[in-house]
């Protein structure tokens, strides 16, 4: 599944439909199509996916709602969206709906409401009466799609009809035709939206980030009272390696570490390391240091390491986390 397609239907639009008290106001005016581009740029951890297909289709009246749907790009894996879809309805209350891959290969439709995600039923590829019953006059503005396009892309004129029937809307598609049983099952929303109250930092990464802000700051003691003996290349790399696990821990903590996989990956390799130095110091120092050599080197090296597997442990949850928050 790739994060950006996800995050977009699922975490991003959501969000925004729950907590921007604008967008209405926004995505009915010709700030609609930028918006549009820079909430899915918003969803990108990374390098942005090509946003190929990505457009708005002109506004579809359903009995007393009007209802404003997002054509995302092609859908490649389950959970992806084939389509997105505002509704507003007469009381001016937004709704959010996403007509998703199943993993056969389908579709299905689901509700994303503040604190729950709601499934539905399978859509059809096809439904030519209720596409009929969607037909009006078009009003397309040149960045949205006309209605006319509804009937030739599969899953859309069922996923209209049934977000037609969760509104109620009288005289529209839900009457055109007989849609497939409905099975709704709530689902707890932990994690789905930004903003999430519930969201919470696995407690695995936050010790994970602890590890290495101790790391960070016993190795920046140890290197600044190094460099009063005079400045050595070896206690520079040292003194950059305690700050850089200083800032890592903090972000982490914060959040603005975008994933703990790198972060993770160093401490795993700069622990083993340290052991392999350890070893090294054992046996070329005396016998009566040795000891001393293992107390003091051995908890830093292997709390790196352990450092690094917690972070990895918890890494999905972390992503979780930080796209529920940030």
């Amino acid at each position: 599944m790739r994060q950006q397609h996800y995050s977009f239907a699922h975490r991003v639009l959501p969000h925004d439909v729950h907590h921007e008290a604008s967008l209405w106001s926004i995505i009915s005016s010709d700030r609609a199509s930028s918006y549009l581009q820079m909430r899915w740029e918003a969803a990108a951890d990374g390098a942005s996916l090509p946003a190929q297909g990505l457009a708005w289709l002109e506004p579809i009246q359903l009995g007393g709602a009007t209802v404003r749907v997002i054509h995302l790009p092609a859908p490649e894996d389950a959970c992806e969206g084939h389509y997105a879809a505002i509704a507003r309805g007469a009381d001016g209350k937004l709704r959010y709906f996403v007509a998703e891959r199943s993993a056969s290969g389908g579709a299905f439709l689901s509700e994303w409401r503040p604190e729950m995600r709601i499934r539905g039923g399978d859509l059809e590829a096809q439904a030519p009466d209720a596409a009929a019953a969607l037909q009006q006059p078009s009003r397309a503005q040149p960045w949205e799609l006309s209605s006319s396009v509804i009937g030739g892309l599969p899953y859309l004129a069922a996923f209209l009809r049934a977000i037609g029937e969760e509104l109620g809307a009288a005289g529209a598609a839900a009457s055109a035709a007989p849609a497939p049983p409905r099975a709704f099952i709530q689902r707890s929303s932990v994690g789905l939206g930004q903003g999430d109250p519930n969201a919470r930092r696995p407690g695995v990464v936050t010790a994970a980030a602890v590890l290495w802000i101790i790391f960070g700051a016993l190795g920046l003691l140890g290197q600044l009272m190094t460099l009063t003996r005079g400045v050595r290349p070896q206690a520079m790399v040292g003194l950059a390696i305690a700050v850089a696990f200083i800032v890592a821990g903090v972000q982490t903590i914060s959040g603005k570490a975008k994933d703990t996989l790198g972060n993770g990956i160093g401490a795993i390799v700069i622990g083993v390391l340290n052991v392999g130095f350890l070893f090294y110091l054992m046996t070329v120092a005396p016998r009566f240091m040795a000891g001393a050599i293992l107390l003091t080197g051995a908890p830093v090296a292997l709390g790196l390491v352990v450092g690094g597997i917690l972070a990895l442990v918890g890494r999905q949850g972390y992503r979780e986390w930080r796209n529920a928050t940030h």
